[in-house]
């Protein structure tokens, strides 16, 4: 049986409790840094261990056949198979991603049982963190892979576009030849149809890029809520995707405006990034210490107040 439970939110309250829960609780703060420093540890040592085995390589003469014969410095000879090797990058890279977005996840889900503990009872710890994380790990981890693959799916609109560019330069190169190219160019004709097909496929990129945002931003919106779900109410993976898109289509305007209010945010302080050398870390940082656990602290108490007609054991709990 579906409930309807549309209620009435108070976006300065939301946001007020929000800040506050974050101000008396900085702990809060910890897992977003954990996260961090796993994942940049993650990163460098995939590194530190593709160098590596790629200088062991070379030192035992399995030298790729794109290194220049006249560079003999060690380092300068990974470099450059590293950069002959795009495919072996993409796919440390994706690797790499892939289990730092399952490390990731446990921290993710403890600081929302974090944040729902700071604003039901007034306070949490680390310990909260740990039970949360563990406790909802597999749900949330599952939530998370949904969501990601269906908002990833967005690719697909670009895809049309890439296939044209690539067919569209691989023509250039392969088919014609540079110096035939050079040759020819005083044919307007072919000028012409070579201008009108790179037009053509620029459009398929746009059109598409515009498709992928709109995508996006619909699936953005409607699964908004949905870890929340699984970790406030304690849902399975499947629950918590059913729960937090009906949450979701019930309060459409209010998640809509939390959505954009949280990403307008998240915007003004990554612009921080724009700062000549340091602005990546000063982004970082920001990010570490307000923007996610505001934005965690606000979406799990506007959660709790579009479903507190659900739970009549949040009244007796609360503390906002």
């Amino acid at each position: 049986m579906i409930h309807r439970y549309m209620t009435q939110v108070d976006f300065g309250k939301v946001l007020g409790d929000g800040f506050n829960a974050w101000k008396n609780n900085l702990v809060i703060i910890l897992p977003f840094l954990f996260s961090v420093l796993i994942s940049i540890a993650i990163y460098l040592l995939a590194f530190v261990l593709i160098f590596v085995s790629m200088a062991i390589s070379i030192q035992n003469n399995i030298t790729p056949s794109s290194i220049p014969a006249s560079s003999t410095n060690l380092f300068s000879n990974v470099v450059y198979s590293l950069i002959g090797n795009p495919i072996l990058l993409i796919v440390v890279l994706i690797v790499t991603t892939i289990i730092i977005f399952i490390i990731s996840s446990f921290f993710s889900a403890g600081a929302i049982g974090m944040a729902k503990e700071s604003l039901l009872k007034g306070e949490t710890n680390l310990s909260d963190m740990i039970r949360y994380g563990k406790k909802k790990y597999v749900s949330f981890l599952g939530a998370n892979i949904f969501v990601s693959l269906i908002v990833g799916i967005g690719f697909l609109f670009l895809l049309p576009g890439l296939i044209g560019l690539y067919n569209c330069v691989s023509g250039y190169t392969a088919g014609m030849g540079l110096d035939v190219l050079a040759t020819t160019m005083g044919d307007s004709s072919l000028y012409s149809s070579t201008n009108y097909e790179i037009l053509s496929v620029l459009l398929v990129l746009i059109v598409g890029l515009i498709l992928m945002a709109i995508y996006v931003v619909i699936m953005t919106f409607l699964l908004s809520l949905v870890t929340y779900s699984v970790v406030i109410d304690d849902l399975t993976a499947f629950e918590g995707i059913k729960k937090g898109v009906r949450v979701v289509l019930n309060n459409k305007l209010y998640t809509f405006l939390m959505l954009i209010f949280v990403g307008i945010i998240s915007f003004a302080f990554g612009l921080t990034g724009s700062i000549p050398y340091v602005g990546g870390i000063i982004s970082v940082v920001l990010a570490i210490i307000f923007v996610s656990p505001w934005s965690t602290l606000w979406y799990t108490r506007f959660y709790i107040e579009v479903t507190k007609n659900e739970h009549a054991d949040f009244d007796k709990k609360s503390n906002i």
